[in-house]
C-alpha cells in the first residue's frame, strides 16, 4: 500500500538528529545584540525614489536609554531570538504528523535541551535609532542569518507608538557579520 507524503511520520530518532543539526552551536556561533544608546521618537520614513530613508521630523525628541532599560531591551530581543530558534527547529524538523504522546514528549524534551545550551552573546552599542536601523538593514542581507528586532511600546518613556530599541542575530559565526558589526563598540554603561 502506497502512503502519501503528508501521511509519513518521521521516526523520533530522525526528529532528534534534525533538531540537533538545526540548533548546532559547535561552530563557535554567537548571538550578536545591538542596542541603541539613544532613541529618536517619532521617526519619519520617506519612501520616495524607490528606497527608504529615515528622517527626523520637527517634533522628534532624543531619549537617552537608562542602563536598566538597556538591560531589559537586551533581554527582550534575546528572548525573541530563542523563540525564533525554537520555531525554526520545529518547522525544520520535517514533522508532518504528530507522533505518539511519549515520542512527542521525548522529542520536545530533546529540543528544549538543545535550545537551552549556553551561546556566547555579544552586546554592541549603536549611537542612535538611525545607526540601529542601518545595521538592521545590513544584517537582513546576510545569507542564512536571521535577525530579530524588538520594538518597545512605552508611552511614558518614548511617547505614543512603538520604537525599535534593540536587534539581535540568531546564532551566527563571527565571519558572517564581518564588515557590519566590527566597528560597533561593546555596550558599556556610561557616566551621565
Amino acid at each position: 500500500m502506497k502512503r502519501k507524503k503528508a501521511e509519513i511520520c518521521l521516526a523520533v530518532g530522525d526528529l532528534m538528529r534534525l533538531a540537533e543539526a538545526a540548533t548546532d552551536t559547535s561552530l563557535d556561533q554567537r548571538i550578536y545584540v545591538v542596542v541603541a544608546e539613544t532613541v529618536q521618537t517619532p521617526m519619519g520614513l520617506d519612501l520616495e525614489g524607490g528606497g527608504e530613508r529615515l528622517f527626523r521630523p520637527p517634533e522628534s525628541v532624543t531619549v537617552r536609554q537608562p542602563h536598566g532599560r538597556v538591560a531589559a531591551q537586551v533581554a527582550h530581543v534575546v528572548s525573541l531570538v530563542r523563540l525564533g530558534m525554537a520555531q525554526h527547529t520545529m518547522m525544520g524538523s520535517g514533522l508532518t504528523k504528530l507522533p505518539s504522546s511519549t515520542d512527542l514528549y521525548e522529542y520536545l524534551t530533546r529540543v528544549w535541551l538543545r535550545l537551552s545550551v549556553p551561546i556566547t552573546t555579544v552586546v554592541l552599542s549603536a549611537r542612535d535609532s538611525y545607526e540601529l536601523h542601518h545595521v538592521y538593514r545590513l544584517l537582513e542581507q546576510v545569507p542564512r542569518a536571521r535577525v530579530q528586532a524588538f520594538y518597545d511600546e512605552n508611552a511614558e518613556a518614548y511617547g505614543p507608538g512603538k520604537i525599535m530599541t534593540a536587534i539581535a542575530t540568531e546564532p551566527v559565526v563571527p565571519s558572517a557579520t564581518a564588515g557590519i558589526l566590527d566597528y560597533l563598540p561593546l555596550w558599556t554603561p556610561r557616566e551621565k
